[in-house]
């Protein structure tokens, strides 16, 4: 699903420019995601968890490219 606020995520070589570990709030979904790996920075896509709570259960199992073009996966 591509809610339309960013772009799909693009084919190509990219290269990691940052990570944060620990979980953090996703506005755009209002949930929380954990392990974000950036590696587009001009449309803000990278790898992350599933969707998770507050207390970091899974909201949203869906594997791949079901966001606003990052890719979830599940365990770190």
């Amino acid at each position: 699903m591509n809610t339309g606020q960013y772009e799909s995520t693009q084919t190509g070589l990219y290269t990691v420019y940052n990570k944060i570990a620990g979980l953090q709030y996703d506005a755009p979904y209002d949930a929380y995601i954990s392990d974000w790996v950036g590696f587009d920075s001009n449309k803000d896509n990278g790898f992350h968890s599933f969707l998770l709570d507050k207390n970091g259960g899974v909201t949203d199992p869906r594997p791949g490219r079901v966001s606003n073009g990052c890719i979830r996966t599940g365990m770190s």
